[in-house]
């Protein structure tokens, strides 16, 4: 690999490293239970509605790394096996924390 031309950067300058076992050990438990409350806070009457919580989990079982895509997929499948029903008007909430760290969640109402 020859080098950069001055004033030009490489590639592994622009690397985006992430150190995983950090943020695994860190960040998962804080900031889930805030992104959590944040999603239900404006909405206290429904808070003991939610059927169900569909969380970020970084590596599934069946499918490895997919990222905040995790919670979509685990969704999907319960409403495939009947677990839930569209139309059903059940509650459910997705929440998903990444790299940075930045969350979210989302009151879903099927």
């Amino acid at each position: 690999m020859r080098p950069p031309l001055p004033g030009r950067a490489c590639g592994s300058q622009h690397a985006f490293v992430v150190d995983g076992k950090l943020v695994a050990e860190r960040f998962p438990g804080c900031y889930m239970h805030r992104c959590i409350e944040e999603a239900v806070r404006p909405y206290p009457s429904l808070r003991h509605e939610v059927k169900r919580y569909y969380l970020h989990q970084a590596n599934m079982d069946h499918y490895g790394n997919t990222s905040a895509a995790g919670t979509l997929i685990l969704l999907a499948e319960d409403l495939a096996d009947g677990v839930l029903q569209l139309g059903s008007r059940e509650l459910v909430l997705l929440a998903a924390i990444g790299a940075g760290v930045h969350y979210g969640a989302q009151l879903v109402r099927l």
